[in-house]
């Protein structure tokens, strides 16, 4: 799985590359950057739950279904991305594809339903099954859950309304994206908490204050963004956006300031269980 990751970001960076070098738009609907991005964030997310999964307390049979599942998806996933934004082409939503095209890419949507059954399949098990994480952890890794169910709603919405658009000016990626940064955001708090000196009763408020700020942020973007508004101009939504993240970056303050009194120690059995080193 962690191949797989890499596989994908490194596919993401090389699409930058060809972006500084040719530009973002291939004719007649194709766009490399698009497909950049989504390449580098299905990399990250998939060394993410590779993680997570190993740490989610399933059996080995269990686990190796959704190793395999994600593998799998993952894989297709990049190849009818990179390949269609090559070719010309919008992988979801195309207007002029021809045949083999509109062949490849006709599982798309139902890749992505897998990807969101399997996720939620982990979720119920991290959230209400026996876990090897760090308790502290445990629980930021449960706020990003919650983060990310939110990004694979929005990810439904646009696949509903056939694109990202709303109203005048809203734009729904943001809060996607948003959303599925909040497997690195919040665990990253609960994480430096945990290797802290600080007293585990103190670690889990300050990450309950880091969840809950990251998930209003988000909630206050996808209002604004919803409701057909575009981020930038001045508006209250985005204004309690920046709130809330600016309190969830003091969260990320204090943690790396009890991390230093540690000496900056690591502990790696706190978010990766000995059962997911051997992972391959």
């Amino acid at each position: 799985m962690f191949t797989v990751g890499l596989l994908g970001m490194l596919m993401g960076a090389g699409l930058l590359v060809a972006v500084a070098v040719r530009g973002v738009h291939v004719a007649p609907e194709g766009n490399l950057y698009k497909a950049a991005i989504f390449d580098l964030a299905l990399g990250v997310y998939t060394i993410n739950v590779m993680v997570f999964l190993h740490g989610a307390g399933f059996g080995r049979r269990a686990l190796a279904v959704q190793r395999w599942a994600l593998v799998t998806l993952a894989s297709y996933s990049y190849v009818v991305e990179t390949l269609e934004a090559l070719r010309g082409f919008d992988p979801r939503f195309s207007g002029h594809r021809p045949m083999f095209d509109q062949v490849l890419a006709q599982p798309f949507l139902l890749v992505a339903a897998l990807l969101i059954v399997f996720f939620l399949v982990m979720a119920v098990k991290v959230v209400f099954g026996r876990t090897r994480f760090d308790p502290t952890v445990l629980l930021g890794i449960r706020y990003a859950m919650a983060a990310v169910a939110v990004a694979m709603g929005i990810g439904v919405w646009m696949s509903v309304i056939q694109g990202s658009s709303v109203g005048e000016s809203g734009s729904l990626l943001p809060v996607h994206a948003m959303g599925f940064h909040g497997l690195q955001t919040i665990p990253l708090v609960a994480l430096l908490l945990s290797w802290s000196p600080l007293s585990p009763a103190s670690s889990r408020r300050v990450v309950h204050l880091a969840g809950l700020s990251y998930l209003a942020a988000c909630v206050m973007v996808g209002l604004r963004s919803g409701s057909g508004g575009a981020l930038l101009t001045p508006n209250p939504q985005t204004a309690l956006a920046v709130a809330f993240l600016l309190l969830w970056l003091a969260c990320l303050g204090f943690a790396v300031r009890h991390w230093r009194r540690s000496g900056f120690a690591i502990r790696v059995e706190a978010v990766v269980p000995a059962a997911a080193l051997p992972a391959r």
